[in-house]
């Protein structure tokens, strides 16, 4: 039996060593049998996310090199401290699912989702499986802290019943502002900040230039703000100033200017492709757990992209990329250069505009906040972020940065159970004590949500 053990051991060591291209195939393959959708279904579902995963590394590869040392040296010019480079949330993603935990993240999630559901907890049945990575570049992250995979996994578990729990809160209230019934959005890092949301939208009632509520008006009716807002438009400008503030020439600003706008346009068009290879299996983990749950209330759990036509998002995610880029020479202690993620910013603030109830002005003060937040809680974590990407050797690291991390990272709920797992074996005790008094609180509140 030992014996067994060890060969399945070493050959899960071999294919993870292989790096995501092979790793995350291999888990997505006996995943989509496991739930039935065939073994040729399964099969080209898993190499369609292989062929995603080497698009994104790629992609990366193909502008690191030109915008590593770009940044580098614009802190050194300027004195700056801001040593850690957003390496984007792709990064993030494929550090996750090519970890143990990774390996383990969808059972465990869906398997955690289920009980929860059993026992009338939550609502919420996250089908949006693709971005149960954040709950494992979470528990990683916990494991590289504590040194225990199996606090990693606990870690996890209990980012994902948080995060189910905020969006049950936030599910009536999302499914007016969207018209768009039975729905729910439990995607970490646009359901983290919710608390702070709607805490605030109270606060600026009190306040004159925030008390008025503008009516839901879209800055993207605006033909030039629609041309600004093109992410290679936008990645080409701020490429072009990043070049010019290393004392570059004219071309060779264009070049790093260039070479911005296609990480920006390329990077979702690539993850595009790893969705596409996880729909079936997503559809299929849909069927089976809502067979069992009929006559239930039941709120799909959705990927925050489905907010992404809300008057307002666009607008604010867009005017927030020049915003953060500000924070992040500003803010006492941010050490944080963001790049990779400026695209997915409207992602991380996507539950903003509909909480705010469309209003522009409201969204780009909470906005802001969330973004200093996030810069700093990624600073926090660039250590371990960085020390696992060294360990797993899968994901590039652009030259001449010290340390990296993703800006996706910059998540309230990994940082605050984290912060709690630095305290040894009373802090696993905390973690699962917050854990347990989060999900309380929502319960109550989701009555108040639900009438206000």
């Amino acid at each position: 039996m030992e014996h067994i053990i060890e060969r399945c051991s070493g050959f899960f060591a071999v294919v993870q060593g292989a790096g995501p291209m092979i790793f995350v195939p291999v888990v997505m393959l006996v995943t989509g049998v496991c739930l039935g959708i065939g073994l040729l279904k399964a099969t080209k579902a898993a190499i369609t996310v292989g062929v995603g995963f080497i698009s994104v590394q790629l992609a990366l590869n193909l502008v690191w090199n030109t915008l590593g040392p770009v940044a580098n040296t614009v802190v050194e010019r300027f004195g700056l401290q801001l040593d850690v480079v957003d390496v984007s949330w792709t990064a993030a993603a494929g550090m996750g699912f090519t970890s143990v935990i990774g390996a383990l993240i969808i059972p465990l999630i869906l398997g955690v989702n289920v009980l929860l559901l059993t026992l009338g907890i939550t609502k919420t049945l996250n089908v949006d499986i693709w971005n149960y990575w954040h709950y494992a570049i979470s528990g990683v992250l916990a494991a590289a802290i504590t040194g225990s995979i199996f606090v990693g996994f606990l870690e996890a578990a209990c980012h994902a019943i948080i995060s189910l729990k905020l969006a049950d809160v936030t599910a009536k209230r999302l499914q007016r502002e969207l018209g768009i019934p039975g729905v729910s959005i439990p995607q970490s890092i646009s359901v983290a900040f919710t608390p702070l949301v709607m805490l605030l939208d109270k606060v600026y009632n009190s306040i004159p230039f925030l008390q008025v509520r503008e009516t839901k008006k879209d800055l993207s009716d605006n033909r030039y703000f629609r041309f600004l807002s093109e992410p290679a438009v936008m990645g080409f400008l701020i490429g072009g100033l990043l070049g010019l503030l290393a004392g570059r020439s004219a071309i060779q600003s264009a070049v790093v200017a260039m070479n911005l706008a296609a990480l920006l346009l390329i990077l979702p068009q690539a993850v595009r492709i790893i969705m596409d290879g996880l729909l079936p299996i997503s559809q299929a983990a849909k069927k089976m757990i809502a067979r069992h749950f009929t006559g239930k209330e039941l709120y799909m759990g959705l990927d925050s992209a489905v907010v992404m036509g809300y008057p307002s998002i666009q607008a604010t995610g867009m005017m927030l990329i020049p915003v953060t880029i500000v924070l992040a020479f500003l803010i006492p202690g941010n050490r944080t250069m963001p790049v990779g993620d400026l695209a997915a910013i409207s992602f991380f603030v996507a539950l903003v505009a509909p909480l705010h109830h469309g209003s522009f002005r409201r969204s780009m003060v909470t906005g802001t906040l969330v973004m200093g937040i996030i810069l700093l809680i990624s600073t926090y974590f660039a250590p371990f972020y960085t020390a696992v990407a060294h360990s797993t050797g899968g994901i590039p690291v652009p030259q001449a940065a010290a340390s990296i991390v993703s800006l996706s990272i910059g998540n309230p709920i990994s940082f605050l159970l984290c912060l709690l797992l630095g305290k040894g074996v009373a802090g696993i005790v905390w973690m699962l004590a917050v854990t347990a008094g989060v999900v309380a609180v929502c319960k109550r509140a989701e009555g108040g949500t639900r009438k206000g």
